[in-house]
């Protein structure tokens, strides 16, 4: 885990906006083919943004009580800029696993990748291609793409993502069940391509005290055999930085990396330790822009939650979820012509307040409001 820790930290200079979350758990677990035993896995999930710049990285390490091994760990730093309603992002990208053997194996190579949102209603695509190395007898050329779609009703997010990854090599591992070489000739594809589709369906619900995400998808494709898989995970919040997490998975084989796939049910605590960006001037706590006479997106700093939502006169006092941005920042977009509107935030389902920035004022229930000039 420390290379997931490291790498971030190298790259970005302070002052940094931060989001860690950490976890570790414990179980039963299996390989696809062999018997469940127990194990133990640590988890990590860390974004660092400095301006235009991100640093992601994504870890997850498991150790059986058979003295087996599995575990993959990514890291991109990418640039993000937002041209109108969309943001685009490019960067490199590393990928590290390891396997039950013992082998490990590397890749390497370039993200870019697109993501708009307007009302509830979000969509993005990446793309991916590079090379990888270390599992496999040779370097293999790969090239991935994703796509996604996702609708917030309220508390309920509702997602669909299709991922289709080509690998291409003159003796292609092909990491299922039974760990198979695939030489050339066999399969019809003579040893050189090998593709693999994932088509899945997602819900997530959010409450002030738990969460329930639940993911099911199918895996079929060219040289990979075809399968059913899932990711649920249930979480209840201890305290505003600790949760307990439930989860019951099986995951995929992965196959850039050739790590295996495997079933496990595991409970656990996860640790959230977001931080604010640092330096922000009052007169930047709230920040405008505007696209056109009717559409405008509020840029808000609030104080470290999970969730956020806003209601306005703008919004006709419906609430409306705000989205966590890469600088820590929190936004929506308003359906508004321009003038001084009334708003309020809530932090994880709390009390209605005047948003940090604004100026406050008494409402007309003996309470205040923040007032805005949109």
């Amino acid at each position: 885990m420390n290379a997931v820790f490291c790498l971030p930290l190298a790259v970005l200079a302070t002052p940094i906006s931060a989001q860690v979350v950490v976890g570790t758990s414990g179980g039963r677990s299996a390989f696809e083919i062999g018997r469940a035993t127990s194990v133990a896995a640590i988890s990590a999930r860390i974004r660092l943004s400095r301006g235009s710049i991100s640093v992601l990285a994504f870890g997850d390490h498991e150790r059986h009580g058979s003295g087996a091994v599995a575990g993959a760990f990514s890291s991109s730093a990418i640039w993000h800029a937002e041209p109108g309603a969309w943001r685009v992002a490019i960067g490199p990208a590393v990928m590290f696993g390891t396997s039950r053997d013992g082998r490990s194996g590397t890749a390497w190579g370039l993200s870019a990748g697109m993501e708009g949102r307007r009302g509830p209603l979000a969509a993005g695509l990446t793309a991916r291609a590079g090379y990888s190395r270390g599992i496999r007898p040779q370097s293999s050329r790969w090239t991935d793409g994703q796509g996604q779609i996702q609708v917030k009703l309220g508390q309920l997010t509702l997602s669909t993502t299709w991922l289709v990854t080509l690998l291409s090599d003159t003796t292609v591992r092909r990491p299922s069940a039974s760990d198979t070489m695939v030489t050339p000739g066999s399969d019809g594809l003579g040893g050189q391509h090998v593709r693999s589709s994932h088509a899945s369906l997602g819900a997530r619900w959010s409450g002030s005290r738990a969460e329930l995400s639940v993911e099911v998808g199918r895996r079929s494709g060219l040289g990979v055999e075809s399968m059913i898989w899932w990711r649920n995970q249930l979480g209840f919040h201890l305290t505003p930085t600790t949760a307990l997490v439930l989860r019951d998975e099986r995951l995929s084989p992965e196959l850039v990396l050739g790590v295996e796939g495997r079933r496990r049910t595991m409970m656990g605590i996860e640790f959230r330790l977001p931080s604010r960006p640092k330096n922000v001037e009052p007169k930047r706590l709230i920040e405008l822009f505007r696209t056109n006479q009717h559409r405008v997106l509020v840029v808000l700093s609030l104080p470290i939650a999970k969730r956020a939502a806003l209601a306005s006169d703008a919004t006709g006092w419906g609430s409306i979820e705000l989205t966590h941005r890469a600088d820590g920042r929190w936004e929506a977009w308003l359906e508004v012509g321009p003038g001084i509107y009334r708003m309020n935030v809530s932090l994880d389902g709390g009390a209605w307040i005047a948003p940090p920035g604004a100026r406050v004022i008494a409402d007309d229930f003996g309470g205040t409001v923040g007032l805005v000039v949109l």
